[in-house]
């Protein structure tokens, strides 16, 4: 039922005069149907009927919301965004044994590239900012649940790549001679700056949780250049370091 739904989206996006309702929205809201139908049927698969192993229900999961995250391209934004939450509760809802955070922020990194990707090419900041903030919510929920052994070495990469995505997201709409006040910030400025303020606390609090370990205070190094470096690019970015 689903991929017959994609099928149909599809169908309506390049036939609208033979699709049942004229509408522009109908392709996007058919399409969406089918990755919702796809996402329900594969964790009922795995999460009420244990039809699939977790590995496997991890995979089509993932899929199924990168699916939606290219097709966006077609269908707009918000369908980007409906592939954003569905790529990043994946991990809730699938189990593992023993949590390791390599497999899981490579996942989300990841994720978040491909978003990045797309909201870089159509200048998407909601799609951006809501991509920041639900990979910095993973961050803090790890350290929430694993306070004693945060793994830092693929926290410290994933804090690393979370301070350099935004400033990526945005360059090609930074204006390299500008210099804005405070109170006079473009939208693209603002999301760097906010998520700039969020992966400073990310990297303190991995500092603090990893109890000053090398690799987290390499962390908070990397962060600090990696602001350096945007702030040597853009003047709008000045006050990041």
């Amino acid at each position: 039922a689903g991929l017959a739904m994609l099928g149909a989206g599809e169908f309506a996006r390049r036939h609208p005069a033979r699709a049942i309702v004229q509408a522009d929205y109908i392709p996007a809201v058919v399409t969406g149907a089918g990755f919702l139908t796809l996402f329900a049927s594969l964790y009922s698969a795995y999460g009420l009927y244990h039809l699939i192993p977790s590995l496997a229900a991890f995979v089509l999961l993932a899929l199924v919301a990168l699916g939606a995250i290219a097709i966006s391209l077609v269908h707009g934004q918000v369908m980007a965004l409906f592939g954003l939450i569905g790529a990043m509760i994946v991990p809730a809802l699938v189990s593992a044994d023993a949590p390791m955070a390599a497999p899981l922020f490579g996942y989300l990194a990841v994720v978040a590239a491909a978003l990045g990707a797309i909201a870089r090419l159509r200048h998407w900041w909601i799609t951006a900012a809501a991509t920041m903030a639900a990979a910095s919510l993973w961050v803090l929920l790890w350290l929430a649940a694993e306070p004693a052994a945060p793994q830092p070495a693929a926290l410290s990469l994933f804090v690393v790549f979370l301070a350099a995505l935004p400033l990526w997201i945005t360059a090609g709409a930074a204006d390299l001679a500008r210099r804005p006040g405070v109170l006079h910030l473009t939208l693209p400025e603002i999301l760097v700056w906010a998520s700039g303020a969020v992966v400073a606390v990310l990297a303190f609090t991995l500092v603090r949780c990893d109890l000053y370990g090398l690799l987290s205070l390499s962390a908070l190094f990397g962060v600090a250049m990696v602001f350096l470096a945007g702030a040597w690019r853009v003047p709008a970015w000045y006050g990041l370091p």
